[in-house]
Parts: C-alpha cells; sequence; structure tokens
C-alpha cells in the first residue's frame, strides 16, 4: 500500500512541478484589461511627441499583448496598438497598428519599437500605457528535483512531513551532519511523538542535533562539540540509520557487511553497515564497493530515512 502511495505521490510531485514552471499571464500595470504574456523587465520615462511625459513599460522581446475583459462596460470593445510617431498622444481614428474586438486576440509587437496600447469600447480612448519589446527574456528555471531513482522517495518524504522544507532543493549536494539530524527527527517524531530531551553541543544550537544526541542517535566529535556543518559520510549515515532505528524501539537485525572494501569500514560503523546491507536500506555504491568515507547526498539521505521508515514505520 505504501508503495502504491509512493507511486501517486511522485506523480503529483512531478505535476505541480510542471505546472510550477509554466508562465501565466497579468495585466499591464495600471491596465487591468491589457494582457501580457510576459512581465516587464524595467520601466522608463518617455516622452511623447507631444511633449507628454509618462511611463514606458519595456518587455522582453516575444511578449504578446491582448485585451480581456468580463465587464459588460467594455462589451464590444478590444485592443488598439497605435504608433505613437503618427498619431500622438490622443490615439483616436484608423491610423492604427492593430485593433481587434475580440477578447484573447493577440497583438505582436515588433522589437525595439514604442507602441501605445489602449483598451477601450470604442477604440477612442480608455486604459492605456506605452510599451516596447528590448532584451530577450531571463530563461526560467525549471523547477528543481531530484534523480529520478529519488524521486519517488523524496515526493513520499515530503508528502509525510518526514522532509523538512530545508532540504527540499539541491538533492545532490552532500547532506551535512545537521540536516541529517533534522531527517532522524522528522521520522523519529512520526512514529514517537515529540522529543522533549536535550543534549547539547559548545559549536550548535541546532534543535534538531539535540534532538537526536538526546535519544542516542547522534554523538559529537570530542571536546563538546558536533561539527554541524561538517560533510555526512556514508558510514556515519549507516550508523546514525541503525541508531535510529534501535531508538525508536525497532532494532535491526545484527549483521556484518559483505562489501568488497569491508576492511575500509572504520570499527564503530561495521555492524551499522551491516545492518543496513541485510535489511536493503542502504546500498552499496556499484561493484560490490560500500565506499565508507565518501559524502552522502540530501537525496541518498532522504531516500534511505523514507527505506527505514518502511521498515519500521
Amino acid at each position: 500500500m505504501k508503495k502504491q502511495i509512493s507511486a501517486i505521490l511522485a506523480s503529483l510531485m512531478a505535476l505541480s512541478m510542471t505546472l510550477t514552471a509554466l508562465a501565466s499571464e497579468s495585466s499591464v500595470p495600471g491596465c487591468s484589461y491589457i494582457m501580457a504574456n510576459q512581465a516587464p523587465t524595467e520601466t522608463r520615462e518617455y516622452t511623447t511627441v507631444s511633449g507628454r511625459s509618462t511611463d514606458l513599460f519595456i518587455f522582453p522581446e516575444g511578449t504578446t499583448f491582448s485585451f480581456v475583459s468580463d465587464y459588460p462596460v467594455m462589451a464590444g470593445g478590444g485592443l488598439t496598438a497605435y504608433d505613437p510617431e503618427i498619431s500622438g498622444d490622443r490615439s483616436f481614428g484608423t491610423d492604427y497598428v492593430f485593433y481587434s474586438p475580440v477578447n484573447g486576440d493577440v497583438f505582436y509587437p515588433e522589437s525595439r519599437k514604442v507602441y501605445h496600447l489602449v483598451a477601450s469600447a470604442d477604440t477612442m480612448s480608455g486604459q492605456d500605457c506605452y510599451i516596447m519589446l528590448e532584451g530577450k527574456a531571463e530563461e526560467s528555471q525549471p523547477a528543481e528535483r531530484p534523480s529520478a531513482w529519488a524521486e519517488e522517495k523524496v515526493a513520499y518524504g515530503i508528502e509525510t512531513g518526514i522532509v523538512p522544507q530545508s532540504l527540499q532543493s539541491a538533492y545532490g549536494n552532500a547532506a551535512t551532519r545537521a540536516e541529517f539530524c533534522a531527517l532522524a527527527v522528522g521520522l523519529y517524531e512520526k512514529i514517537k511523538g515529540e522529543i522533549a530531551e536535550r543534549a547539547y553541543f559548545t559549536d550548535t544550537q541546532d534543535v534538531n542535533v539535540e534532538k537526536m544526541a538526546a535519544v542516542g542517535v547522534v554523538n559529537g566529535v570530542g571536546d563538546g562539540r558536533f561539527d554541524p556543518s561538517a560533510p555526512l559520510t556514508r558510514q556515519e549515515a549507516a550508523t546514525m540509520l541503525c541508531r535510529l532505528a534501535e531508538a525508536a524501539g525497532k532494532p535491526l537485525e545484527n549483521a556484518l557487511p559483505d562489501f568488497e572494501d569491508k576492511a575500509l569500514i572504520a570499527s564503530w560503523a561495521e555492524s551499522s553497515v551491516g545492518s543496513m546491507q541485510a535489511s536493503g536500506v542502504m546500498d552499496g555504491v556499484g561493484g560490490g564497493m560500500f565506499a565508507p568515507t565518501d559524502p552522502y547526498t540530501r537525496e541518498q539521505s532522504i531516500v534511505t530515512v523514507m527505506r527505514l521508515y518502511d521498515v519500521i514505520g
């Protein structure tokens, strides 16, 4: 059942990210009936042929404009585009570059040319603005997402509330010791309820670190320090995960690791790595290797925490 929910959540996450990336129309500043498919990048002062000073909105090249209104008073109205060098400030008559009384009909301006846009019911006057297209649009950044292999578990972790907002980005970055504590607290409190106890260190006041230390999931590095910003290693992650299961009252079976590089695993981490391998919570890096001192990424941390949740939750 949990796997089915995870698959659904992953699909919803992908859909949400796709929708977030789509551009939405908005009205030109001060002109609620004139819609643009991109936002203006700047506003300049513009002097019309008659000497009147007004705002000139600069939009990226490729911006289009349309008339949109559901108000009865604007029934039969439309969008008119004038060349102010020809028609001046008044913008009336037949000297228009574009006119359409159809809601949503699109005007495609030329680049580097000023236009006087008027939204009205009679093509004579009404809401108006001056616009010009200049420069390329900033490329929209796609919504950040984890690697394909991690996507399902990341979506699952976010939906369950185990993955905090602070870790819902930069998934390929090396996780820090403190960041892993945040995930561990999310899992523990999901199962056991809020942790009231605290254990303190001299180099951090991170409440998640204090909670995990209080229940025995993490230790310091000596001299009362925790080193919260240090990158988490794979053998440290395995040890914390194993202790987390024990602290939650669901200890994993003892086992010895069977990796080609098991001799490189620290003695204090050996049994934890073995338990992680036997339970299927944590895998190697390929080729029969575990790479105990390699950094552990955010998405790897999230995936293994959620696998542990499936095992003990």
